[in-house]
Formats: C-alpha cells, sequence, structure tokens
C-alpha cells in the first residue's frame, strides 16, 4: 500500500427535545465524552445542521414535538442526504414495530429508550458513531475503486495485541496517519490534537494503492506546559511516552457493578489547553 488517508469528526452531539428535563438528563450522560448541544424543536434542530452538520458527530432526536416533529426533521435530513454522514439515535418513551421501521427507513441509527440507563445511552452512542465512521470509510473505498484505485477501509475502532512490542495496535495508527496527512499533530498525552476541532475527534482511515499528496505538516500544537502528566491517575504520562497498559488499565474495561464495559477517565484530554481546538471556542 502507497498510501493512507486520514479523516476525522468531532465528538460534538446535538440533542433535540421538547422537554428541557430529558435535555439536560443526556447533556449530563454525555458531558463527560463529548461536546453536548441542545434545542428544543425541530426547526431549531435543521437551522444547527446547516449550520454546523459539518462538525456534528450524532443526533439525539425526539419525535414528538411542537412546531416540527421528528419525522418531519428526518425527511428534511434524508432530502439533502445529512443522515449518510450524521447518525440520529431515537429519544423514545414507549415502542412501536410501525415507528421504529418507519424510522430505519429514514436513516435512523439506533434507539434510545426512557427512562434513560447512562451505560445503555453511552454504548449506544458510541457504536452509532463508529458504525458511521466505518461507513463513511467503506464509501470512500467503493468511490476510490471506480476510478481504479485499490484501497481497503481501516476499522475506527479495532486494535490487536502485539507480542513484540507489548502494545495494543491496530493495522495502521490512525493518529499517525492524521499527523502524516496535515489535520494536526499528537500532543504529549499521546492523543491527536488539531487546531480547529482539538482532541474532540474520531478518526477514520482508507489504505490505498495510489501515490497521494498530503497537506503540509502541521507544526506543532501542544506546547508541553505538562497538566497532563500531572493530573493522570495512573501515571501513565511520567516517562518519555505513553505506559499505554497502564492507561488502559485505568481507563478502560468493565463495570463490575453495572456489568458494562465503560470508559472511565479522560483526565488527560479534560486539562489540555487545546482539548476543544479553535472552532469550539478553544484556543
Amino acid at each position: 500500500m502507497e498510501g493512507a488517508q486520514a479523516g476525522s469528526t468531532v465528538q460534538k452531539i446535538l440533542v433535540v427535545d421538547d422537554a428541557a428535563l430529558n435535555r439536560e438528563l443526556l447533556r449530563e450522560l454525555l458531558a463527560d465524552e463529548y461536546l453536548v448541544d441542545t434545542v428544543e424543536d425541530g426547526e431549531q434542530a435543521l437551522r444547527r445542521l446547516r449550520e454546523e452538520g459539518h462538525s456534528m458527530a450524532a443526533l439525539l432526536l425526539d419525535l414528538n414535538m411542537p412546531r416540527m416533529s421528528g419525522f418531519a426533521v428526518l425527511e428534511e435530513m434524508r432530502r439533502h442526504h445529512w443522515t449518510q454522514h450524521i447518525p440520529v439515535l431515537i429519544i423514545s418513551g414507549e415502542y412501536s414495530p410501525e415507528v421504529e421501521n418507519r424510522c430505519f427507513e429514514l436513516g435512523v441509527s439506533d434507539f434510545i429508550h426512557k427512562p434513560f440507563e447512562s451505560s445503555i445511552v453511552k454504548n449506544r452512542v458510541r457504536n452509532s458513531i463508529t458504525a458511521k465512521m466505518d461507513a463513511i470509510a467503506l464509501d470512500l473505498c467503493i468511490e476510490l475503486e471506480k476510478r481504479g484505485v485499490q484501497c481497503v477501509p481501516v476499522p475506527a475502532n479495532e486494535s490487536q495485541w502485539d507480542e513484540r512490542t507489548g502494545r495494543w495496535r491496530s493495522v495502521v495508527s490512525q493518529k499517525h496517519a492524521a499527523q502524516a496527512a496535515g489535520l494536526g499533530t499528537i500532543g504529549r498525552h499521546s492523543l491527536l490534537i488539531t487546531p480547529e476541532l482539538g482532541s474532540m475527534v474520531w478518526l477514520g482511515c482508507v489504505l490505498c494503492g495510489a501515490e497521494l499528496e498530503p497537506d503540509p505538516m502541521r507544526e506543532p500544537v501542544c506546547d508541553d506546559c505538562g497538566k497532563c502528566v500531572e493530573v493522570c491517575p495512573a501515571r501513565a504520562l511520567d516517562g518519555g511516552e505513553l505506559v499505554q497498559q497502564a492507561c488502559w488499565d485505568h481507563a478502560f474495561g468493565d463495570d463490575p457493578e453495572k456489568q458494562v464495559w465503560r470508559i472511565s477517565c479522560h483526565a488527560c484530554r479534560d486539562v489540555c489547553p487545546y482539548c476543544l481546538g479553535s472552532w469550539n471556542g478553544g484556543r
């Protein structure tokens, strides 16, 4: 393979619900992993999609709202092909096969049922974004192969244990590919930082057999302030590079009480002065 093309999407979620309590509950549940914005009706949602749809990772949508229903929002999103790159999860308090079938026909990715269960909400949102990133990579492969370019999509969230290095590794390091492609640079906390979106990004990657002309590599964003090193509860950044297993053992794994897999720590990301990027009100 002669080239790697990387792309990204910001970890920004829009919650659309006319019930203020639902908006605040979902904001509280998701705010530790995503930038969460809320609106109270469909018209506001479409306005936000037109303005910021390019930087939106997912949409959580209520169906029964005044002024403009969730179904009307879905119809408009389908007309503009927005559901092809923005996963939509329906906020629902009741189950109806007819309603769910109609939603899936309109491009909905999944459902979040009330009352909200924290781990289920987080897992369904995360899985929907991962699936959408993989679908975008596959679509790019299809378009490239139509032009005679051999290519392979790299899963957005998959890794295997490498006995040689003692680390979890993917087919290709997507953050290093993104750095080489000029999207951003890797910070002291071992995360990719983009000037526009900070480190609140999801990455996708396609390997291809074509010679690609990369954008110029960025100047380093991280100024090595050391805040991430100081805040890490696992002391995984004390050395010259991230001690991956120490980080993973602390931050990822099963919750013994709720019997679910969870991400329990992102302190290094949150303390970083460049976490949000210029487009999201940060540096």
